[in-house]
């Protein structure tokens, strides 16, 4: 009997922890506790970069939108996808945040990189009322070095990029509304 290659072995453990992760998740399903994220003070906030208003998204309407219309708002960007328990988990407190803030001056930027008939799918099934968006391959380098999902950018009016989190959290917390209001 020869023995297995190590790109197959490689391959079966990968899969063996991917399905550990996904019975996992399943088995938490909505009740996964989520947290309020460790937001800064003002004085402590420390600039992650700028951001790169170059590039589009789309509408679940398919209609085409420059991340430029977003300059001089204060944006909550949330990259997301369906297939991604922590995401789907964080997206009604996501929800929520955007309902208790959506006539104030914050533009919320929800986008996956699915098709459009996938996201509009599970929006429906969720009953998600929120924008969300597609940003299909091109998405500026500032946001996209090797982080995974879901992960969240705020960013000023100023186009700074004042805070970014990695993972799921309790985005319709008091101190989020008040971190946000901060900056308007």
């Amino acid at each position: 009997m020869t023995p297995m290659p190590r790109a197959v072995k490689s391959l079966i453990r990968t899969v063996c922890i991917a399905m550990l992760l996904c019975i996992y998740a399943v088995a938490c399903g909505p009740e996964v506790i989520l947290h309020p994220p460790e937001l800064p003070s003002p004085p402590d906030v420390e600039i992650k970069g700028h951001t790169d208003y170059r590039w589009k998204l789309r509408t679940l309407d398919g209609v085409d939108v420059d991340f430029e219309q977003f300059r001089g708002k204060v944006v909550f960007l949330n990259f997301w996808a369906t297939w991604c328990p922590p995401c789907t988990v964080e997206l009604p407190n996501i929800e929520r945040l955007y309902e208790s803030l959506k006539t104030e001056n914050i533009a919320f930027v929800v986008s996956s990189f699915e098709d459009e008939h996938t996201v509009r799918r599970f929006a429906s099934e969720m009953n998600l009322k929120l924008p969300l968006y597609l940003h299909g391959r091109f998405v500026p380098s500032i946001f996209m070095s090797n982080r995974g999902i879901p992960v969240t950018f705020i960013i000023n009016r100023q186009g700074d990029i004042v805070y970014e989190h990695i993972g799921p959290a309790k985005w319709d917390d008091e101190s989020v509304i008040n971190f946000l209001r901060k900056f308007m």
